[in-house]
């Protein structure tokens, strides 16, 4: 049986709720963010309200975020270097570019459980640190849109922050 993907979220966190109750999905995913608030049936979850979102809002313009960060500390090493990662149409400029967003998303997989992380950029052949501060500075802005549209979709649904027993954060 397929499910709209905010109730297969509630049966997959599988909290005992009481029938009536309301949940909220707050889901940050790879490419989008998705907003939704599901209440508890006898059997499931029914979707109450219109979903909501944000299109612009994900894990990739994260890591994007901090490939800019990276690239930014590259370039204070090694402005020139920076600048062919950028621009250059020469395989090896685009080649290291695409290797500093692999690590950009190495790094900010690393800060979801350290501190700090460091990436070897071979196209200057330096190490580039990043500390979890940063990255955070970097996407607070997105982390509070992300906030202000959840609100919007609970109050869209007619209730207050209060009628919602859980938030439950997936993607």
């Amino acid at each position: 049986e397929l499910l709209p993907e905010p109730v297969a979220a509630a049966h997959y966190v599988d909290d005992p709720l009481e029938v009536g109750q309301h949940v909220a999905i707050y889901d940050l995913g790879g490419g989008t963010f998705d907003t939704c608030v599901v209440r508890r049936t006898e059997t499931s979850y029914k979707v109450v309200g219109l979903p909501g979102g944000n299109e612009r809002i994900g894990g990739e313009d994260f890591d994007h975020r901090m490939y800019q960060h990276l690239g930014e500390a590259v370039g204070r090493d090694d402005p020139e270097a920076w600048e062919k990662m950028q621009t250059s149409d020469d395989r090896a400029w685009q080649r290291a570019a695409a290797d500093l967003l692999t690590q950009a998303r190495d790094a900010k997989e690393q800060l979801s459980r350290q501190p700090r992380a460091s990436v070897y950029v071979g196209a200057i052949e330096r190490d580039v640190s990043v500390t979890r501060d940063e990255f955070e500075a970097l996407i607070a802005a997105d982390v509070d849109r992300t906030v202000t549209e959840m609100a919007r979709t609970i109050e869209s649904a007619g209730l207050a922050d209060s009628d919602i027993v859980k938030v439950y954060l997936v993607g």
